[in-house]
């Protein structure tokens, strides 16, 4: 791969059969991955591994034509990484679980090769559609869940039977939130900074504005306060990146949107009211109270390993073993530290915890690479993911859970790459997407 892309990279559409019927797999493949992100309760499909075999092969009936690439620095930390991640589950008591679980690392290569191929626009387009229908439809399921017109225990067991928290076809709350989360930002991203980078039609301004609002929707009454504040803090702070004006608009229409909808629904107002309440209760042992004390047993370890951490599946061990000896309270959830940066310094030490912080901060410059060097809303797309994954990270292991991962790196990968193409034959058209490119 080259270091820094050009606009000789432009994306060509595929000429010979082989490259049309490889690339129409791709999006099959691709699709029904990203399907199976919002709509199945299990944690592992066929779907990535098809996916990614697709693309491998797409890699190879295309070569020497050349679609985005990724600079090097990006590779280089994402390995880092991996091999933090292969090391913790090596050191791990039950190490055939623990390495059947990196296969949610797959979606990592998926990410990188869906970015890197080059798919036409309309293709490319396609996948972008299905993305945020799938998301919607998953927002009004939770909706109706909502309102009692369907069960959230649904065909799945049960998981959350008699709550009032909404989970669409995921099994439970934060999970379904969590995903919906990365398409909301995603469509509220689009809209405002493809104003200026990527001019779109009223029609295709109108389904991003749905699709935020169903996404919306669904996280709101999925009950999960840290999802809420992980997404505006996303958004105002992606938005103030584009233009200072736009996050302050989007902060007033936040405001007056929550103004709204809390003073109509006590659920919701209750939900919020705890964000700021929980910090003063001292009644009940509350979910702030199981986070800080997993926190503190995330630095017990830590102290006991700090370098490489205890392995990325013993944390509950060694929680269950200083909660015996009277160093921690009894907790009902103990099989993660509820923070991606306290279970990374627990379970990866300081290496583990390091390299966690730097992926993060290397995508987010990525980003800003992809925004100076090339038009569009991709880059405003990757740090927003970033950005989102680490607010999200501060309470929950967003990138340790497979669904979760697997939407953040599709997002990256299908709207990562999108300029603002200088032939005809490379833009988004308003035929395949709704855009108004010139």
């Amino acid at each position: 791969m080259e270091d820094t892309p050009t606009r000789d990279h432009a994306v060509h559409v595929p000429t010979s059969r082989i490259q049309i019927l490889t690339e129409v797999f791709i999006v099959l493949s691709a699709g029904a991955l990203v399907a199976a992100t919002f709509f199945s309760y299990r944690r592992f499909t066929v779907y990535e591994d098809i996916c990614l075999i697709g693309l491998i092969l797409f890699r190879i009936v295309t070569k020497g034509k050349k679609g985005k690439s990724i600079p090097r620095w990006v590779i280089a930390v994402v390995m880092l990484y991996l091999t933090s991640e292969i090391i913790g589950a090596l050191m791990s008591s039950d190490i055939s679980y623990a390495v059947k679980e990196l296969r949610r690392f797959t979606h990592l290569f998926v990410a990188g090769l869906l970015f890197t191929v080059p798919l036409s626009s309309k293709s490319r387009s396609v996948l972008m559609t299905v993305f945020f229908c799938t998301a919607a439809i998953a927002g009004v399921a939770g909706i109706l869940q909502y309102f009692g017109i369907v069960s959230t225990a649904g065909v799945y067991g049960g998981i959350e039977q008699g709550s009032i928290r909404s989970r669409g076809f995921s099994s439970n709350a934060i999970l379904y939130a969590s995903i919906l989360a990365v398409v909301c930002s995603s469509s509220i991203v689009v809209l405002f900074s493809g104003r200026k980078n990527f001019p779109m039609s009223p029609v295709y301004r109108w389904f991003l504005l749905i699709i935020a609002v169903l996404t919306l929707s669904g996280i709101l009454l999925s009950g999960s306060r840290g999802v809420w504040v992980a997404l505006c803090i996303a958004c105002l702070i992606t938005l103030f990146i584009y233009k200072k004006q736009l996050s302050l608009l989007f902060a007033a229409i936040l405001a007056i949107i929550c103004i709204i909808v809390f003073s109509m629904n006590p659920y919701l107002r209750g939900q919020a009211k705890t964000i700021v309440a929980s910090m003063y209760s001292k009644d009940k042992f509350e979910s702030r109270d199981v986070r800080l004390e997993l926190w503190k047993g995330s630095w017990l370890i830590f102290k006991e390993h700090p370098l490489l951490g205890v392995g990325t599946w013993n944390y509950e061990s060694a929680v269950d073993e200083y909660i015996r000896q009277g160093r921690l309270k009894p907790l009902p959830v103990k099989m993660h530290a509820h923070s991606i940066y306290f279970h990374a310094l627990a379970t990866r030490g300081i290496i583990g915890f390091v390299l966690t912080i730097v992926l993060i901060v290397t995508i987010i410059l990525w980003g800003r690479k992809e925004i100076k060097e090339n038009s569009g809303f991709g880059g405003y797309v990757i740090i927003l993911i970033a950005v989102l994954a680490a607010v999200g990270g501060l309470t929950e292991i967003n990138l340790d859970i497979n669904q979760i991962l697997a939407a953040n790196c599709l997002a990256i990968g299908i709207m990562g790459p999108i300029d603002l193409p200088e032939r005809e034959d490379d833009t988004f058209t308003s035929k395949s997407c709704g855009c108004s490119c010139q």
